[in-house]
């Protein structure tokens, strides 16, 4: 089962992601709405696929990768931003700080599950050339 954590202050976008999430075979949705939590879980387990928004209290998205990727083993874990922000310096800031893809707000499904599809293959393909 590959474990998605999705941290997202708002409640409706958390539903949103969930759902699409919950259409993409051998996936199990994590949710979470304060960005420490959804860290604290992600540094002492192994999500196959991290979706977290860029605009939250506390920690903003760029923070929130930024630390994730500092934890030991997080470098390969992919991480999907999504923000309704279109300015390209925060997309830049994101991507150097270790974001591997955006979707911007309002979410096309579509483009959302293949985006998601394709990361998480890549991921299963790493773990196995690991092995």
């Amino acid at each position: 089962m590959n474990r998605v954590a999705i941290i997202d202050d708002s409640e409706i976008n958390l539903t949103l992601l969930k759902s699409l999430v919950d259409k993409i075979d051998g996936c199990q949705p994590l949710m979470f709405r304060e960005s420490p939590a959804g860290l604290m879980w992600c540094s002492e387990n192994r999500p196959e696929l991290v979706i977290v928004d860029y605009m939250m209290p506390d920690l903003d998205g760029i923070g929130f990768i930024e630390r994730f990727r500092a934890a030991p083993g997080r470098n390969e874990i992919p991480v999907l931003m999504i923000t309704a922000n279109d300015d390209k310096e925060i997309r830049y800031e994101a991507l150097q700080r270790g974001a591997t893809d955006f979707l911007t707000k309002p979410v096309d499904t579509v483009e959302f599950r293949a985006r998601a599809t394709i990361m998480l293959t890549l991921r299963a393909s790493q773990k196995r050339m690991a092995d």
